[in-house]
C-alpha cells in the first residue's frame, strides 16, 4: 500500500500556512522548502489555495530549493528522466568525494532512491499533483500563480532530479501571470547544497580561493536575497521598500566578482581577501 506520512505532513503544512496568513497576511508570507520540503511547499499551495471550501490566498512568494517534485513510479524511470542515470553517483568512495565535487550527485540511484517515495506516500497519492507537483496541470498551477505570486526555483546541474525540477520550473513559468514572476538559478552542484551546507560557510570556503562568497551556495543565497528585495516589476517581492530602509545583508552576501575583487593576496600572514 505504501507509506502513510504524506497526508499528515500536507495537512500540517496547510494548517501552518493558514495560521501564518491569518497572523501576518498573505502578502507578508513566503512559502519555502528544500528537497522533499520544496515539493511539499507546492503541494501546500495547491491544496490550501484551490482545494479547500474556503481557499487560502496565495502567498507573496514561493521559494523552492532542489524541489523533489515527482514521486510517481515513473520518476525513477531513466526513459522519463535522463538526468537520473547521467547524474547518478559514479564513485561511492567518500574519501574521493571532495576531489570529485560537482561531477555527480550523491543521491543513490538506481538502488535506494525508489524506496523514498514508496515509504513516504501510497502509490495513489504519488500519482496526484499534491504529492507530485511536477504532474500538476496548467489549470491547477494557474489557480495559484495567476494572482501574481513570485516564485524562485534553484537546483544543481548535477542532480539526478534535475529533469523533474526543470519540468516543474517550466510549468510554473507557463502558469505565472508573467514570465518575469518565476526566477531560475542553477549551479554546478549536487542535490540541495544551498540548504545543508549553509551552516559551514562561515568557516569553510570549499576551495573558492578562500572567499566563501564565491562558492556556488553563497551565490544562490545572494540571488535569493536579491529576489526578496528586488522591485516587483523586476520579478522580486520588493520587501526592502515595503519595510523601509535597505538590506545591508545583501551586500554582505555579494560574490567577490560582483564586489570588484581581484584574486586574494598573500602578505605572509596567510591568504586574505582583497576587499
Amino acid at each position: 500500500r505504501g507509506g502513510a506520512f504524506f497526508a499528515e505532513a500536507l495537512n500540517r503544512w496547510v494548517s501552518s500556512y493558514a495560521k501564518l496568513v491569518e497572523l501576518y497576511g498573505a502578502e507578508n508570507v513566503v512559502v519555502a522548502g528544500d528537497s522533499a520540503g520544496a515539493g511539499l511547499a507546492v503541494g501546500t499551495l495547491l491544496s490550501g489555495c484551490t482545494h479547500l471550501d474556503a481557499p487560502i490566498p496565495p502567498p507573496a512568494g514561493l521559494l523552492l530549493i532542489s524541489p523533489f517534485c515527482e514521486l510517481s513510479d515513473a520518476s525513477w524511470n531513466p526513459q522519463c528522466y535522463e538526468s537520473m542515470p547521467s547524474n547518478a553517483p559514479k564513485n561511492v568512495d567518500l574519501r574521493k568525494a571532495p576531489q570529485r565535487f560537482g561531477e555527480y550527485d550523491y543521491l543513490p540511484y538506481p538502488n535506494g532512491y525508489n524506496y523514498v517515495p514508496v515509504i513516504y506516500a501510497s502509490r495513489a497519492e504519488r500519482e496526484t499533483a499534491l504529492a507530485s507537483p511536477a504532474l500538476a496541470t496548467h489549470e491547477q498551477l494557474k489557480e495559484v500563480m495567476s494572482t501574481g505570486l513570485k516564485a524562485f526555483v534553484t537546483y544543481g546541474e548535477f542532480e539526478i532530479l534535475k529533469d523533474q525540477e526543470h519540468k516543474l520550473y517550466q510549468k510554473l513559468k507557463g502558469a505565472a501571470k508573467s514570465d518575469g514572476n518565476v526566477t531560475l538559478v542553477t549551479t554546478p552542484t549536487p542535490h540541495d547544497l544551498p540548504a545543508f551546507t549553509l551552516p559551514f560557510l562561515q568557516n569553510l570556503s570549499f576551495g573558492a580561493a578562500n572567499d566563501p562568497k564565491s562558492f556556488p551556495v553563497c551565490k544562490v543565497w545572494y540571488e535569493v536575497l536579491s529576489w526578496l528585495t528586488k522591485d516587483e516589476t523586476e520579478g522580486g517581492l520588493g520587501w526592502d521598500k515595503t519595510k523601509g530602509g535597505s538590506w545591508s545583508a545583501l551586500d554582505d552576501w555579494k560574490p567577490a566578482e560582483q564586489r570588484g575583487c581581484t584574486m586574494p593576496q598573500h602578505d605572509g600572514m596567510g591568504t586574505r581577501e582583497c576587499c
